[in-house]
Order: structure tokens, then C-alpha cells, then sequence
């Protein structure tokens, strides 16, 4: 690739969508990218952790009990997370699932909640985030992004991942209602 910090991705911009890259990091980008990981409606940690919200609530106690580990965990968080959004492609591609690039960091994030010590909010975050996954999990979650592109043959990022109409839950739970009907009829016959 000429250069050593080149690893194809900018190339394979290029070829796929036609405009040239300036560079693959930019400092300028931080501000728009960074609330973008954390807050967009189609790439958004928060859209798809949705329970750590309740971890969050965990973080002053567990600040007081692990004051160190918190001081670190936060440090590597924030530089992770600035890290990726200087990256041109933040959000790891509109044609993969969720956040993809910040998803190492996300065991760490839920720690604060060991130091919650209602037994309910713990259990009630283990139901919502099952069924939230499973719900996100239920249908190829590529399939409202391809009927787009077929009918438009032009899909544009940003607009996909700021649109609130591209909420996962809300498109794969469209996508669900759309495709169940023909699973659940006859064509459970071809499955015999």
C-alpha cells in the first residue's frame, strides 16, 4: 500500500463509494463521531446497551469502593472511544450490526452495577437486555438496510445511522412482523 499506517480500508473506500479520503484519523471528527458512538439512533451504544443505563446508576458507589479501577476504566474508556471517533468510519461500516469497533470495552463499562445491591434491578437488567437482543438477533438485521438499497441503489450513511426511523428495535421488530407470517405458513413445509 506505499505506506505502513495503509491497511486497505481507505482503498476500499475509495473504490466502493468513489470519494477520496483525505486521511483515515482526524482530530476534527472527534466531536460529531463521539456522540455518534454513544447516542446515535442506528449506531449508538446507549440504542444498543440500553442497560447501561442502569450500570450508570452504579457509578458513584463504585467510584467510592474502587476509586483506582473506576480512575482507570475511565481513562481507557474515554481514550477508546476517541480513539474510533477520529476514525473516518466510526461506526464500523452501516452494513454491520451495532457498534462494532467500542464492543471490547463494553464488559467493562457494566461493572458499576456489581456495586447496586438491589437484586431486582440487577434481574430486571438481565431480562431486558435478553429480550432487547433477541429482538435485535431475531431477523438479519441487513434486511431493511438491502431493501433500501433496492430500491434506491444508494444508501447514504449518515442519514442511516441519525435517522430515528432506523432504531433497531423499532426496524427489526417491522422486519419480524413482515417476515414472521411466511415462516410460521406454509413454508415451515420445506423444513420437514
Amino acid at each position: 500500500f506505499t505506506n505502513p499506517f495503509e491497511f486497505g480500508y481507505t482503498m476500499a473506500w475509495v473504490l466502493a463509494h468513489g470519494e477520496n479520503i483525505r486521511s483515515f484519523w482526524s482530530i476534527q471528527r472527534i466531536p460529531e463521531n463521539f456522540i455518534g458512538l454513544l447516542f446515535s439512533p442506528g449506531k449508538g451504544l446507549f440504542v444498543y446497551s440500553p442497560t447501561l443505563i442502569i450500570s450508570c446508576i452504579g457509578f458513584r458507589k463504585f467510584y467510592y469502593h474502587h476509586k483506582k479501577l473506576t480512575i482507570s476504566l475511565a481513562i481507557l474508556s474515554v481514550c477508546y472511544l476517541l480513539l474510533f471517533s477520529a476514525n473516518f468510519d466510526w461506526h464500523g461500516s452501516i452494513w454491520a450490526f451495532g457498534p462494532r469497533y467500542i464492543l471490547p470495552i463494553v464488559p467493562l463499562l457494566y461493572l458499576p452495577i456489581i456495586e447496586l445491591r438491589i437484586r431486582k434491578l440487577f434481574y430486571l437488567c438481565i431480562i431486558i437486555g435478553f429480550i432487547s437482543q433477541l429482538l435485535l438477533i431475531s431477523v438479519n438485521y441487513k434486511r431493511n438496510l438491502l431493501e433500501n438499497y433496492v430500491k434506491t441503489r444508494y444508501v447514504d450513511d449518515k442519514e442511516y445511522i441519525y435517522n430515528f426511523n432506523n432504531i433497531p428495535y423499532l426496524v427489526q421488530g417491522k422486519q419480524l412482523i413482515k417476515i414472521l407470517p411466511k415462516n410460521l405458513s406454509k413454508e415451515l413445509e420445506n423444513y420437514q
